[in-house]
């Protein structure tokens, strides 16, 4: 029988054993218990101390749906009073005459829109980017004139905006033409196609592809005069009304239409009428080498739903000065494997 000290950490003791395994289960009995009293009460050095009330939760990231909206910047006037906005593209800017602020430069192009201008005006698309999206924001136009800057306010939230500066309507000043990009996905996406022209102080539109009901607020695109009609033997005919265009499509390949269109012997089961999206392609170019713009459109044309891509409808518009509207002048129908090589 022996005497041994045993030093624990925090406390000192000695133990009184027989025998060398008794004294390892001593010394190991005396551990366990040490752990268990240090993890109990320990606190972590260099780490503040929880309080006992508190419970720890999972963090929760703020995205834009749990963010409060910004106001959409309504305008207080159409105009500011200063002769130009001196700013390029990527600027920030502030026009506090017409209660708009914190606005990017997305777009910048120069110009003769007015007879009175000796020289090249500038004629801005504005971005509100205040919805913490990387790409979303409110559209405003804004243009340079004699000793004002113009301002329209286009009251949507787009992704994305194209700018350019032509004479669509023989006059031989510049009207402005902007393709607004909605949604990019969906079919070939959601857009909204502008044409505007300046007359005295003011920016009117003269083209909208969106077209809205007034009497129920119920909206369509522009008609471009597409329509489709299937037949026996897994035909379809494509026709433009306003041009005579017409085509005839071939679906014997195409079994995903077997059993919903046409039965196994191409016998029509149920038609179904093509539709036409948005212009996804909406810019101006000079076709006939006239001097005056004609503006190049493409739709994404599909049959049972958005996803039933058959190819696209192409319309060419010309601006008739005597009706004051635009035309189709030229229509074709470019098939899907032709579409999708282009």
């Amino acid at each position: 029988m022996y005497t041994e000290t045993i030093d624990l950490p925090g406390t000192k003791g000695t133990s009184t054993i027989i025998g060398d395994d008794y004294m390892k289960l001593i010394r190991i009995g005396a551990i366990v218990l040490i752990s268990l009293v240090l993890s109990s009460c320990s606190v972590d050095i260099g780490k503040d101390p929880v309080e006992p009330a508190v419970q720890q939760q999972d963090s929760v990231e703020i995205t834009p749906a749990t963010q409060e909206i910004p106001a959409h910047q309504n305008l207080l006037k159409t105009y500011a009073e200063r002769s130009v906005l001196d700013a390029n593209e990527g600027m920030t800017i502030d026009v506090p005459e017409v209660g708009l602020y914190g606005l990017v430069v997305r777009r910048k192009e120069k110009g003769y829109l007015t007879s009175s201008s000796s020289f090249p005006t500038a004629v801005y698309i504005l971005g509100d980017y205040r919805y913490d999206r990387s790409a979303c924001h409110d559209s405003y136009l804004a243009v340079e004139v004699e000793g004002k800057v113009l301002f329209f306010d286009f009251k949507n939230n787009c992704d994305d905006d194209l700018l350019y500066l032509c004479d669509v309507d023989g006059d031989g000043l510049d009207e402005i033409v902007v393709q607004q990009v909605f949604a990019p996905s969906g079919g070939a996406g959601s857009y909204e196609s502008h044409v505007f022209k300046v007359v005295d102080d003011d920016i009117c539109e003269i083209f909208d592809s969106l077209i809205v009901d007034p009497s129920d607020n119920s909206w369509s695109y522009f008609d471009t005069g597409f329509s489709g009609v299937q037949q026996d033997g897994f035909k379809e005919v494509i026709s433009n009304k306003m041009t005579g265009y017409e085509i005839t499509l071939d679906y014997s390949s195409e079994s995903r239409y077997r059993g919903r269109i046409f039965d196994d012997n191409g016998k029509v089961i149920e038609g179904f009428d093509i539709h036409c999206g948005s212009f996804y392609q909406f810019i101006p170019e000079d076709i006939d080498g006239d001097g005056i713009y004609e503006i190049v459109c493409l739709q994404y044309v599909s049959i049972t739903d958005e996803t039933d891509w058959i190819g696209d409808a192409k319309s060419i518009l010309k601006f008739n000065p005597d009706s004051q509207r635009f035309e189709v002048v030229q229509a074709e129908f470019i098939p899907r494997k032709q579409a999708a090589m282009d």
